[in-house]
């Protein structure tokens, strides 16, 4: 006993002296080969187990749309990425203790005999004696990269570069995985730089694919596709297996691209061979179908009970092959079975619908069209290549819709008003049945939506769609904009366009197909707050018969009234065509029927005049001398006549471009130097010679001022009306709306210190408040903060009118970009001042500048002289001092003591 016990204390004893005699303080063969095992049979072996289980969870959350390229590698889907997060953050653990316990940087011993041996001094030379440890680092940055924290891995694997620089192989993988991540983070320049200076002969013959795959990765990332693919196929053949498959599948589909069908069906079908996952073989056997146009085989799986959740992408495919065949009633026929099949909103069916859309689009079908576009934009996301087409068309399209539906709508209530009551009601009816009907069915849908929110343990409220559908990167319902769209369209759909008012559901503002009130005029917008109650019941009980017959028209003012509805949204129809959709056929078309319709519209010299010069691009000659003909006769003594008729309009017209440039300069220099006279000239001679001009607008902003400076504000005011109604929607036309309100602003303001709505008398005891609280600490000395400048007055003078028109007529003509908003005060306590605010200035300097910009205008400093305007730059919170306790010359006295002491 005594001797076993003398046995195990020597035992423990050597274990302790070899493991003292292992530290990484020392570097002999024997601590070297005791860490190098260490590290390769423990801690780094659970680091790459852990890596592994993450690459799998990766392949098992990336949900893959094939209906598009599918990226090279699964991480490129970055909410796949996070699936892998708890998985690589061990292994970065792990890769950390290998590096913390067991890296070797202490030299070793020299070897007098070695002193010569090249290969010696090239080990003593490097800075890292634990071999694995280099493994360690570079698992440590390919788990930082497939936790989707790219930035960091860019770091660790320059810092590998760095610290194994003598280690060739070493640092081109680095550099390969570097260029890997700028790729992944959207850097194509860095990725493709970084590619280039990567040298091939230094990567061990194992490692010699990753450069392909590499390579093959970011040229699909830059849309190179079929420079893609020599490198895809080199890379194919050393991946694993799971790899392999997707880089068939996405060959499959780079053939597909470049028309080669044969290579294309051959990678489809190693695909299958491979056995992948349930929903890449499907893709796989379908696209193979597609291809050889084997619609029988299509229509077989369509039938089989395990492709049921399918049916969209086959019917799809189906539609395709038509397509191909250029036989597009049956694609047509085909894509409305799969947008028919499809629930939930999907990229699959985005593109169904595009493709639908594009089809009525070219057709001419333009109302079938816009649904299609409107619901592909509600799917598809902002940054989705396509995007801004379908939302532009969807956008144009619903324009045109409206006005169609306007046309068709009040030809339905006037065909209605030639029909007996009877037979009036028997119509009216059978419009609430189908009300009805579409009522029930509405509802059918909610309560089976709602049993199969159930019957995924949800009461009644759907959360996965709350939170963006399922997936790895789930956000709340109000931060997602594509369920946002979603949302909107469903609210439109149900209620049509509603103001964001209180009880916005009282009153009836759905769209029907047969009925809409069209007895409103713009008086009817201003409505009282007290509302008849049998009125509000008559206006939205949409199953009283009488709710729709009222609106038939039935006297001769109000079918004049229905007919005009159908002259402008014809008139409209005709310039969306021409303009938008340039669709001159059916231009042409709606032009016969609305002078057909309207012979007497004065808007038809316009219409003349716009097909005249359609006719000239087109080189129909002979359809532009109808037109002209037609002026001529019809309005001989307009503008458009007097153009067709003059046979050098043309080529003056030609140089307009040049010369009213030059002519706009001059104007402007005019301006700005006082000569009013050779403003309004200029403005006269482009009026004259080109009154189209795109300039136009701008010419009668600039003659609207100068008739300000030389007639007065009456006429000011009517130049600036005359300007808006000829161009409402140009640029300075906003400008000039503005100020034209402004001054009916000032022309309604009452001057003193009442304030006569609920809404000022809030705002002004709100101001009261916040001055109170802000009185006890005084004016204060800070000059970066927003400010305004105050033009003060005695409240007793009639004179805000009058100010608010000289100031804004400075503001506009001085400040053509930077908008300064103008605003009455109320009167001050304690010094019986009013003033006008100008608000805008970023800082107390800024409305100083502007101060002394007032200062250098002559006419404006007479004015103020005469008047006793006082001139105040302050800061808002200073402002807010001035209602209580303090007064405008408290301040005017704090100025002058900050001025004394700086």
């Amino acid at each position: 006993m005594r001797y076993c016990r003398s046995v195990y204390g020597i035992v423990v004893v050597m274990g302790l002296c070899c493991l003292s005699s292992c530290s990484t303080q020392k570097n002999t063969a024997l601590t070297r080969a005791y860490h190098a095992t260490t590290t390769r049979y423990n801690i780094y072996y659970n680091g790459n187990l852990a890596f592994e289980e993450g690459l799998k969870a990766i392949d098992k959350a990336n949900q893959d749309d094939f209906s598009r390229l599918i990226p090279l590698y699964p991480v490129s889907n970055h909410e796949a990425a996070q699936a892998a997060s708890s998985q690589m953050d061990r292994t970065i653990e792990k890769c950390r203790k290998c590096i913390k316990l067991h890296s070797i940087k202490k030299k070793p011993k020299p070897d007098p005999k070695k002193r010569n041996d090249p290969k010696y001094q090239a080990f003593l030379n490097q800075r890292e004696f634990n071999k694995y440890i280099a493994d360690a680092w570079l698992l440590l940055g390919e788990a930082e990269f497939h936790k989707a924290d790219f930035l960091g891995s860019i770091g660790t694997f320059s810092y590998i570069i760095r610290e194994y620089d003598y280690d060739k192989n070493m640092v081109a993988q680095c550099q390969l995985w570097m260029a890997r991540a700028y790729a992944e983070i959207g850097w194509m320049y860095e990725a493709e730089e970084l590619l280039q200076k990567v040298n091939q002969d230094n990567l061990d013959r194992k490692k010699a694919w990753l450069y392909s795959a590499v390579t093959a990765d970011i040229k699909l990332k830059s849309a190179q596709y079929k420079e893609a693919v020599p490198f895809l196929k080199l890379a194919v053949k050393e991946e694993r297996k799971t790899q392999q498959t997707r880089y068939y599948y996405l060959l499959g589909q780079l053939y597909e691209l470049q028309g080669d069908k044969t290579a294309a069906s051959a990678m489809y079908k190693k695909v299958t061979n491979k056995n992948p996952n349930a929903d890449m073989d499907f893709s796989a056997r379908v696209k193979r179908m597609e291809l050889s146009g084997d619609i029988i085989g299509l229509k077989k799986m369509a039938g089989q009970y395990k492709y049921r959740e399918k049916l969209d992408y086959i019917y799809g495919s189906i539609g395709d092959i038509y397509l191909n065949k250029k036989d597009t009633s049956e694609a047509l026929a085909w894509y409305q079975a799969a947008i028919d099949t499809i629930q939930q909103a999907s990229l699959k069916k985005a593109d169904i619908l595009v493709r639908t859309a594009d089809l009525y689009y070219d057709k001419g079908n333009y109302s079938s069209a816009q649904p299609c576009y409107a619901e592909a934009v509600n799917i598809l996301s902002s940054e989705a290549p396509g995007y801004k087409r379908c939302a532009k068309r969807a956008e144009v399209l619903g324009e045109l819709v409206a006005q169609q539906n306007v046309v068709t709508l009040q030809d339905s209530l006037q065909y209605l008003s030639t029909l007996p009551e009877e037979q009036q009601l028997e119509i009216v009816r059978q419009v609430i049945a189908d009300l009805e009907k579409a009522e029930q069915e509405a509802l059918a849908r909610a309560e089976q939506e709602e049993r199969n929110a159930r019957q995924g343990g949800l009461q009644g409220v759907n959360t996965q769609n709350m939170l963006g559908g399922g997936g790895g990167n789930a956000e709340w319902y109000f931060y997602n904009p594509q369920l946002l769209r979603t949302g909107k369209q469903t609210f439109v759909q149900t209620w049509g366009n509603r103001t964001l008012e209180d009880n916005w559901r009282r009153i009836s503002k759905v769209s029907l197909s047969s009925f809409e009130e069209t007895d409103k005029d713009d008086s009817d917008s201003v409505q009282s707050d007290t509302v008849n109650a049998s009125a509000v019941k008559e206006t939205v009980d949409q199953k009283d018969p009488q709710f729709y017959l009222r609106q038939i028209p039935k006297t001769e003012e109000a079918i004049a009234a229905s007919d005009m509805q159908i002259a402008d949204a014809l008139y409209a129809m005709i310039l969306i065509y021409q303009n938008k959709l340039e669709d001159e056929v059916l231009a042409e078309e709606t032009y016969r029927e609305f002078r057909h319709r309207f012979p007497e519209d004065t808007r038809l010299l316009e219409l003349y005049y716009r097909q005249y010069l359609s006719k000239l691009r087109t080189d129909d000659l002979l359809s532009a001398e109808r037109y002209k003909a037609l002026i001529l006769a019809e309005f001989p003594d307009s503008e458009q006549a007097m153009i067709v008729n003059d046979p050098d309009y043309f080529e003056r017209l030609s140089k307009m471009s040049q010369e009213q440039d030059s002519i706009y300069r001059v104007t402007y220099e005019a301006y700005k130097q006082g000569s009013f006279a050779a403003v309004k000239n200029n403005k006269t001679y482009v009026e004259k010679n080109y009154p189209f001009s795109p300039l136009m607008p701008k010419f009668l902003f600039l003659n609207a001022v100068a008739v300000a400076k030389t007639d007065g504000q009456e006429a000011f005011i009517e130049a600036l009306r005359n300007m808006v109604n000829r161009y409402p929607t140009s640029d300075v036309g906003a400008m000039a709306k503005d100020m034209l309100a402004m001054m009916n602003q000032g022309m309604e303001s009452q001057m003193g210190g009442s304030v006569n709505t609920l809404a000022q008398q809030r705002s002004a005891t709100m101001a009261l408040e916040e001055s109170d609280s802000l009185s006890s600490a005084g004016f204060s000395a800070e000059r970066r903060e927003t400010s305004s400048v105050l033009l003060c007055f005695k409240a007793d003078e009639p004179l805000l009118n009058k100010l608010l028109y000289q100031v804004a007529l400075f503001n506009f003509s001085q400040f053509m970009i930077k908008d300064f908003d103008l605003k009455s005060f109320p009167v001050f306590r304690r010094s019986g001042l009013a003033a006008v605010q100008i608000l805008g200035f970023e800082s107390l300097d800024e409305a100083e500048w502007y101060c002394s910009l007032l200062a250098n205008d002559t006419d404006l400093q007479t004015f103020f002289l005469k008047n006793k305007v006082q001139t105040v730059s302050i800061t808002d919170s200073n402002e807010k001092l001035l209602y209580n306790p303090f007064t405008v010359e408290d301040y005017q006295e704090f100025l002058k003591m900050q001025t004394a002491l700086n």
